[in-house]
């Protein structure tokens, strides 16, 4: 018939690759609840199902699944109408559900019932379509689940709190979430060299490594280092290294741990350099000519690694923890961020051409992550080739792998800074060499 539309299965393939994401995300959250409800079980806490969490697997698939069938009719007919319609639906049910089992338990936990209402909207989100918003909808579900995963052992810290601490999270949330957003983002002085908002961000970076910091070591002792060392290596691992230094500083026990920690934080670092230019430039051609270089780099960092933990002392040693509020080693950092900073731009303006070599070198010393998103910028917009791009990027990881070797000399510990300059003089090496077999001999 002249008026009929045949749908192929090229038409039908994005809606059930949606439809499977929608299941996916809600199915996470469900697994963590069913794992807690039969925790709960076999602790004798609850028992029928009486007490726990009121909706299992079955449960959040479903309302993931309502969210986005409500998202996609809506983005399908245009009318918002429809998502209003199942933001009611999905309200009434889970409520009706909440309200029933308080009024026979007694019960008030309301962590599931809020859950699933997350569920509904994170399964909203892949109805609406959207790389962005499959990836918003992915990080929340995990990032839920998690800290689910996490309640008993939150509610644990939480009732640990001193007044001290509490306080230090307070000024911490003054700096950076008052402070931070207020100050100009634009050059202020005639050269167009010092932003506040960009110095000030340093400030804010020291202190969040020193905070996690704090919360890992308080939490896990020594151990807590390598997981404080990772998430300060995504943040910025230069101030991961100074933070290292101070605790090689007071204790002398900890030298293999805190090597280790060094070459966690580099590898968390280069796996943030590759996500930035992947996800947020997606510049696929840069990330080809350069992951080789990067993966044999974290190579020589993993072995290193595994050997510092190996052979490494102080099991019991205690760690005396200071306030997590560590505004005093952060500004110190910023200030010399800021004189690292004033220094590249003087020798940009009458060094004239080898400018990009001085910017690179320079700004790779606090941060290898932001000189290189700006090199990917370049490439991608045709200022620079991609190979010009990718062999500065070599250059970038490879100082900020060695710069290292400067931050720990605060540590004041001969035997540390030995340790860490031998590990990553092994991983530049590695970096370097790759990377010249590579453009000399595979691209050219």
């Amino acid at each position: 018939m002249s008026g009929e539309v045949i749908l192929g299965i090229s038409d039908l393939l994005p809606f059930f690759i949606q439809f499977a994401l929608a299941v996916l995300v809600g199915a996470l959250i469900g697994i963590e609840r069913e794992h807690a409800r039969a925790e709960l079980e076999k602790s004798g806490k609850i028992k029928d199902h009486i007490l726990g969490p009121i909706f299992g697997i079955r449960s959040t698939i479903l309302f993931s699944l309502l969210g986005f069938m409500f998202a996609f009719i809506t983005t399908f007919t245009g009318e918002s109408v429809f998502i209003v319609v199942g933001l009611i639906f999905a309200l009434t049910i889970a409520t009706s559900v909440y309200l029933s089992n308080v009024f026979i338990t007694k019960h008030t936990g309301a962590t599931t019932y809020i859950s699933v209402l997350v569920v509904f909207f994170v399964g909203a989100l892949v109805g609406f379509g959207g790389y962005a918003n499959y990836i918003v909808a992915g990080a929340v579900s995990i990032i839920v689940t998690f800290l689910l995963a996490l309640k008993r052992r939150l509610t644990t810290f939480s009732t640990k709190l001193t007044n001290e601490e509490l306080m230090s999270a307070l000024k911490f949330g003054v700096i950076a979430f008052i402070i931070l957003p207020l100050l100009p983002n634009t050059p202020i002085d005639p050269w167009g060299v010092i932003n506040p908002f960009s110095v000030w961000f340093v400030v804010v970076a020291v202190s969040t490594v020193y905070f996690i910091s704090y919360i890992m070591l308080k939490e896990f002792s020594h151990k807590g280092i390598l997981v404080s060392s990772f998430f300060g290596g995504l943040i910025n691992s230069a101030a991961t290294a100074l933070h290292l230094a101070a605790i090689v500083k007071e204790k002398k026990n900890l030298v293999m741990t805190a090597a280790a920690g060094i070459c966690v934080a580099m590898i968390a670092s280069m796996v943030s350099d590759l996500v930035v230019v992947f996800f947020v430039i997606q510049n696929i051609q840069l990330i080809l000519l350069t992951i080789l270089p990067y993966v044999v780099g974290m190579a020589v960092l993993v072995f290193f690694a595994f050997w510092d933990i190996k052979h490494q002392h102080g099991e019991g040693e205690k760690i005396k923890l200071k306030s997590p509020f560590a505004l005093k080693p952060a500004l110190e950092f910023g200030v010399i961020y800021l004189l690292l900073l004033v220094v590249s731009s003087a020798l940009n303006m009458f060094l004239g051409n080898i400018g990009l070599t001085i910017s690179t070198v320079v700004g790779s010393m606090w941060s290898s992550s932001t000189v290189i998103f700006s090199l990917a910028n370049l490439s991608k917009v045709g200022v620079i080739s991609f190979k010009t791009a990718a062999q500065f990027n070599i250059l970038a990881v490879s100082v900020a792998t060695m710069v290292k070797c400067m931050w720990v000399n605060f540590s004041l510990n001969k035997g540390f800074s030995k340790k860490v300059l031998y590990t990553m003089i092994a991983t530049t090496a590695a970096i370097i060499i790759t990377a010249l077999i590579e453009f000399l001999f595979i691209i050219r």
